[in-house]
């Protein structure tokens, strides 16, 4: 069902991504220029979604978004991922994130977020069917920051850490969807760089602020 609603074959073998998946934007996995086309990698229109050297996160490549002259469609890049049925899914990446504004319609996704001309994160919770601005959490779109979300796919529910630490949580599905399927970025320009996604939570979490990574304290504790 996944395949045919990103219009894959489902008989065929194709670009399906087992968990976990590493993207770090290295040499191992992609190569300078246009992204499309690489490791898997679905990115539209040509040569605004570039793999570069000059600004990255960690490493010594990342992708850079820049619509540049073109007009008519917004930058995105899109993978695709067999879950096989994970019940809980972290998805954990950095990003230079441009001011946005809110995308027209309700999102065709389960989780959904940017960073508006303040800052400040705004998420999709579909139990409201609206977009929610968090005012108390800003970021610097010069500075790199770190987005971390799980997507828990029984309760349909997802929480978001920006920076390790917890931003929002009890989120409603936009699209109430049963496992993971795909990551997808959408920009005019930004940066994207060290993304994971797995059934693992991402090292450095902190989201009972007690400055005691949560895999810590899951690993000697049981609990946090």
């Amino acid at each position: 069902g996944e395949e045919i609603f990103h219009g894959t074959d489902p008989k065929s073998a194709n670009s399906f991504s087992a968990l976990p998946f590493i993207e770090n934007f290295e040499t191992n996995t992609v190569t300078p220029g246009d992204l499309n086309g690489k490791n898997g990698w679905t990115a539209s229109p040509a040569g605004t979604m570039n793999v570069q050297t000059n600004v990255k996160a960690q490493g010594s490549q990342a992708v850079e978004l820049n619509v540049g002259s073109t007009t008519n469609a917004r930058p995105s890049a899109q993978h695709l991922l067999g879950s096989q049925g994970a019940g809980v899914v972290w998805f954990d990446w950095q990003v230079k994130a441009a001011p946005a504004t809110a995308p027209s319609g309700t999102p065709s996704v389960a989780a959904a977020l940017y960073f508006n001309e303040d800052g400040n994160l705004v998420v999709y919770d579909g139990s409201q069917s609206a977009w929610v601005t968090l005012s108390s959490v800003s970021v610097d779109p010069d500075a790199w920051t770190r987005v971390s979300l799980k997507l828990d796919y029984s309760s349909r529910k997802w929480l978001v850490c920006v920076n390790n630490a917890l931003a929002a949580d009890d989120l409603g599905f936009a699209v109430p969807v049963s496992e993971a399927s795909f990551f997808k970025m959408e920009a005019d320009r930004g940066f994207l760089d060290a993304l994971s996604i797995s059934t693992d939570i991402p090292a450095g979490i902190d989201m009972d602020a007690n400055s005691l990574p949560d895999a810590w304290e899951m690993e000697y504790f049981g609990s946090t």
